[in-house]
């Protein structure tokens, strides 16, 4: 009976040792996941992504003394990365109401194995790649610009009509484009004739009443 007392206790003794072992295990021996497990390199971003643009750029004086005036600037389209540094985008941009297009434009990245980068050809960016390369997140660099770019991977097997059926939400957002200045003037003129007008009636108002 002692003998399988003193067994049982030096079980507990050992099993004890174990578990203070096991909780006084340096953090760093410890299996922590990184953010950047796998890390990232150009062959992270490969096949067709779709994008939109939003934010503000400036257009160029038309003469010295008008200094910058900044309008706003969006966009949609599509980007092909080859996975080796290279990238076209086909897009749609409006800058202040005014569309333009443009199809296989050119262009190089450079992936970082942190996950950031930098890509120079239709607009200069700074990236930043997440979920392993499904999304990029960017702005651009471009002097007088103030936009963001949000890069999404497309469904390998493309699209067609029938990708869009069943009821959908929708939400709209951004600007218009400023009316001309005779037009201001003429309503800023309107505006106070219309304030001088209720001045006066307030004014009369008193010596009409009997």
């Amino acid at each position: 009976m002692k003998r399988t007392l003193s067994a049982l206790f030096a079980l507990a003794v050992l099993a004890t040792l174990v578990i203070l072992g096991a909780i006084s295990q340096p953090i760093s021996k410890r299996t922590v996941p990184s953010v950047y497990a796998s890390g990232c390199s150009n062959a992270t971003l490969t096949g067709i992504y779709a994008f939109t643009l939003s934010g503000w750029a400036t257009a160029p004086p038309t003469h010295l003394t008008e200094g910058k005036s900044d309008v706003p600037e969006a966009a949609v389209g599509l980007v092909t990365f080859d996975g080796a540094g290279n990238w076209t985008t086909s897009f749609t941009l409006s800058k202040n109401g005014d569309i333009t297009s443009a199809t296989s434009v050119p262009g190089t990245y450079t992936v970082n194995s942190n996950c950031t980068g930098t890509m120079t050809g239709a607009a200069e960016l700074a990236i930043v790649i997440l979920g392993g390369g499904t999304e990029v997140t960017s702005v651009q660099t471009d002097s007088n610009t103030t936009s963001i770019i949000e890069i999404k991977k497309q469904n390998a097997s493309g699209c067609s009509n029938a990708t869009l059926t069943g009821n959908y939400a929708i939400t709209l957002a951004g600007w218009g484009t400023p009316p001309p200045a005779s037009f201001r003037r003429t309503a800023a003129f309107l505006r106070l004739l219309g304030d001088l007008l209720r001045s006066m009636e307030r004014e009369i108002s008193p010596a009409v009443l009997p």
